[in-house]
């Protein structure tokens, strides 16, 4: 999982950003997930690999600026995809879904149009100040817990 998740993204950083230091223009997006942000039990690999990107990309941003690189992240929440459909609409996980959806407050999945539309956010000329960030895409889900009680 860290080969994957956290060397993968240094050494694609590293190939592209030769590159766009030579036309002294560039971004990078790199895609995380909010468990780098918020552990969740009986995932510490993969939360460990994310967190580890995320940094990484706040350290990237501050070696690439001088170069006219800017490096940003995306950190998505739930989002459906043909995998998640499966929990989120299968009437036999349903008391799971709900239980998923009682900690976003916006109660649903995003779609893979709403990470796409952030990356194009990103990486258009209006955001050129924005490095270093890691941009949540979450539905609310680590502003804290919405259950009603």
């Amino acid at each position: 999982m860290l080969r994957v998740d956290l060397d993968g993204v240094f050494y694609c950083s590293r190939a592209v950003s030769s590159n766009m230091v030579r036309r002294r223009k560039g971004v990078i997006i790199n895609i995380g997930s909010i468990l780098g942000i918020v552990p969740m039990r009986l995932q510490s690999a993969f939360d460990a690999a994310k967190a580890g990107m995320l940094n990484f990309t706040r350290c990237h941003a501050l070696e690439a600026a001088p170069h006219g690189i800017r490096v940003n992240a995306i950190a998505p929440g739930s989002i459906l995809t043909d995998v998640t459909q499966e929990l989120f609409y299968n009437p036999a996980s349903q008391r799971l879904a709900e239980s998923l959806l009682a900690h976003i407050p916006l109660r649903q999945p995003g779609e893979p149009e709403d990470i796409a539309n952030a990356v194009l956010f990103l990486v258009i000329d209006e955001a050129r100040y924005i490095t270093g960030h890691v941009l949540v895409v979450d539905g609310g889900w680590t502003v804290g817990f919405a259950r009603d009680w």
